[in-house]
């Protein structure tokens, strides 16, 4: 058979085209709204005066103490290094000029993780069994997120963790499909680096475990060979996976205590052996007491722990049941011009309620029968095994909020609220829901983003369209 151009690479490239544009141009939208006015506002706003201080400490050498672990810190200072930060610049306080433009370097990162997100919850979706169209959707309305976007701009913790948290997954995922170890390393490192942002990025682990625990291998030979098979895979993989979240929190911790090897604010909140400890090292700098690191990791966890269940009160705490509806803003930044810029987390509702209740059905519909709500009837099919998984995921990433009594916030909710995205692609697919509800969702995410847009930029208003905007007094 004669050897044909427009067939053997014309085809395989509009094939390849036909399956990637909505993938580009979803990547290249998300950039551009991550992207614009990243250096507005040009002050330090929001917990960038936290999490760009405690940054500082590393150019300084001074011991600090945060109640997160010391991962993103370090990236940040890392970031700050190499973009110039002026020597003695202390992020602080609230509303202070940057003197120069390395802010909007260490801004970048969060903002590139923002930008990558939506295709990361797309390709969840798509792992978990939605249609590819409502896959997109998931990840167009992540993209038009405006407490995620408002969040990914400044100098802040929570959307590294959850893009970490999620190629994590999709690593995960990926290794599953194609059974190549380089996707599960790469998975692990990423669980890795969620846990070393916060202490939360546990709840990105936990599924991972769970599914490795419950979900079989094909079946290969006799009963008996295939269960020792089996065995030694998930043995062999859980192994791997605890082995490369450990290696990335000891690498975190040793090289956090060695670029703080001077008495700093921090040396007051460890108790009394570890400031002994401390005083010792820095008396003898040169010694080689290799159990240093491992105890002061063992000490500074225990004063994590201690500390953080004392936060204190702030105006924009909201308790947890009111996290999925987005009743509580929080305000991150205002300017003194006439009219003033102003920036809030404001969510959209136009994609978050939908989601909301599209998680609550979610989880009732896996319920037994007797629980069901009457009026829900039966299911098309059986549910499939990662919806109970997606459900685990959501319920590890949320429930544990219940029982916490310290101030929380709404980014708290964000690992759950990329779970929501999941589960509602998932739903849409299960219930057979048509195109023309796939742009209407889509067109609504946009709609309500654009009405968000001035106070997530922080463009110039006048105080009777601010008033407006903000549809709800609990946002403000």
């Amino acid at each position: 058979m004669p050897f044909s151009l427009k067939t053997e690479i014309g085809q395989p490239i509009r094939q390849h085209w036909r399956q990637g544009w909505p993938w580009l141009l979803l990547l290249a939208v998300s950039a551009l709204l991550h992207l614009w006015r990243l250096a507005e506002p040009a002050e330090v706003a929001f917990d960038e005066s936290l999490v760009g201080r405690f940054a500082s400490y590393y150019f300084s050498g001074e011991y600090y103490f945060d109640i997160h672990p010391p991962h993103m810190k370090l990236i940040y200072a890392a970031l700050g290094a190499l973009a110039g930060v002026p020597q003695g610049f202390s992020f602080h306080p609230h509303g202070l000029h940057y003197p120069g433009g390395f802010y909007l370097w260490m801004r970048l990162f969060p903002a590139l993780c923002g930008t990558v997100l939506p295709l990361l919850v797309a390709r969840l979706a798509l792992d978990f069994g939605a249609a590819r169209r409502w896959a997109l959707c998931a990840g167009w309305l992540a993209a038009f997120d405006t407490v995620l976007m408002v969040e990914s701009r400044f100098i802040l913790n929570d959307i590294p963790l959850l893009t970490f948290g999620l190629a994590g997954w999709c690593g995960m995922a990926a290794w599953r499909r194609q059974g190549k170890k380089r996707h599960l390393l790469l998975g692990a490192l990423a669980l890795g680096l969620a846990c070393g942002v916060k202490w939360t990025g546990l709840g990105f682990v936990a599924p991972v475990l769970a599914a490795l625990a419950l979900e079989g291998f094909p079946a290969i030979g006799p009963i008996w060979q295939n269960i020792r098979r089996q065995w030694r895979a998930k043995t062999g993989a859980f192994l791997a996976i605890v082995a490369v979240i450990l290696l990335v929190q000891g690498v975190g911790y040793a090289l956090h205590f060695a670029l703080l090897p001077k008495a700093g604010p921090g040396d007051a909140y460890m108790s009394a052996p570890m400031q002994q400890r401390l005083k010792e090292r820095r008396e003898n700098p040169a010694g080689s007491d290799w159990l240093f690191t491992p105890y002061a990791t063992l000490e500074l966890h225990r004063a994590m722990a201690s500390y953080s269940s004392q936060v204190s009160g702030h105006p924009y705490a909201s308790p947890w049941y009111t996290w999925p509806w987005g009743w509580r803003g929080i305000f991150v930044w205002s300017s003194q011009n006439q009219p003033p810029e102003r920036i809030y987390m404001a969510a959209n509702i136009a994609i978050w309620w939908p989601l909301a209740l599209g998680a609550l059905y979610f989880l009732a519909a896996l319920l037994p029968s007797p629980w069901r709500g009457a009026n829900m009837g039966k299911p098309a099919a059986p549910p499939a095994q990662s919806d109970y998984l997606l459900a685990l995921a959501y319920l590890v990433n949320f429930a544990p909020f219940f029982f916490i009594h310290r101030p929380m916030f709404i980014y708290h909710y964000f690992p759950a609220l990329a779970v929501s995205y999941v589960m509602s692609a998932r739903l849409a697919t299960c219930a057979g829901l048509s195109r023309r509800w796939t742009w209407f969702f889509a067109a609504a995410g946009l709609l309500g983003f654009l009405w968000l847009a001035p106070v997530v930029y922080g463009l110039p208003i006048q105080a009777s369209t601010f008033n407006a905007l903000m549809l709800f007094d609990s946002w403000k």
